[in-house]
């Protein structure tokens, strides 16, 4: 009887002992962990500008009150096929295509417009970009705005990824107004996928990225990252300077707060690095 006893007592002690194990997460972030973390946050970053300058395009470009407009030698040579709602936007010295499929004429003053947008080399930010995105126009004619769905194909510093997302892109502020400068946002869900790896994103609409069009990454905002089938986490907090102060200036600085498992590390990146 105390034999048994003695037993059951060792069996519910190794229950106890397993179950402890499975919760165990580390309290530090070793130096490997949180250099692949930084990595990954400084990819996905990249590819979501590459996303973001496709829309700025699109939204500046693609969508007009008058399709003649020309545009400086910087700047994309449009034209507009007025029988099948059609805009190519060819940008010089080889930056790449992009070809929006309309439904109608596609000004802001026409509500939920639908579109396809097929990207082709265009280049942004050092990165190439090619896929197709499914566009619906949002918003009204004082803050247009696009739904944005699809895959992005990106390169860059000789890595391939494939970009997917759901987002809504908002023309904030210097529409209409060319002695304003032009403020764009974005805020929704997104996956980045490199090699075997996939790293989803929110960016939640209280903390949508604004960034300004003549600023490489946004200048403020917060983007929220998961690695699937583990336990880490990003969070990229654009709104900061090099020290890590609060600043909306525009610059390549962000801060990362890293999770894996219950331990946390913080730190400051330059993302143009």
């Amino acid at each position: 009887m105390k034999t048994k006893k003695k037993l059951t007592m060792l069996a519910l002690a190794m229950l106890v002992f397993a179950a402890c194990e499975e919760v165990v997460s580390p309290e530090t972030i070793s130096p490997a962990e949180a250099e692949e973390l930084k990595n990954d946050a400084v990819q996905y970053s990249q590819a979501n500008n590459s996303f973001g300058g496709t829309l700025n395009a699109i939204s500046t470009y693609g969508i007009s009150e008058d399709l003649t407009k020309h545009f400086p030698k910087n700047g994309p040579e449009r034209t507009y096929d007025s029988i099948n709602f059609i805009v190519t936007l060819t940008y010089p010295n080889n930056g790449g295509i992009i070809t929006i499929d309309w439904d109608t004429i596609p000004v802001w003053t026409i509500p939920s417009i639908r579109g396809v947008a097929t990207i082709t080399n265009f280049v942004y930010g050092g990165a190439t970009v090619n896929g197709t995105l499914t566009l619906t126009t949002v918003g009204n004619v004082q803050k247009p705005a696009l739904n944005a769905n699809g895959e992005l194909s990106v390169s860059a510093g000789g890595l391939n990824s494939t970009y997917q997302a759901q987002k809504t892109f908002t023309w904030e502020e210097g529409f209409g107004n060319p002695d304003t400068p032009n403020v764009f946002s974005a805020y929704g869900t997104g996956s980045l996928t490199i090699a075997n790896k996939i790293i989803t994103s929110t960016i939640p609409q209280q903390r949508k990225l604004l960034k300004q069009e003549n600023c490489v990454f946004p200048n403020t905002g917060i983007i929220n990252l998961a690695i699937q089938r583990t336990t880490k986490e990003i969070s990229i907090d654009y709104g900061v300077d090099q020290n890590g102060n609060t600043s909306n200036d525009c610059d390549s600085y962000a801060k990362l707060t890293l999770k894996v498992g219950n331990a946390t590390l913080t730190m400051v990146v330059n993302l143009a690095q």
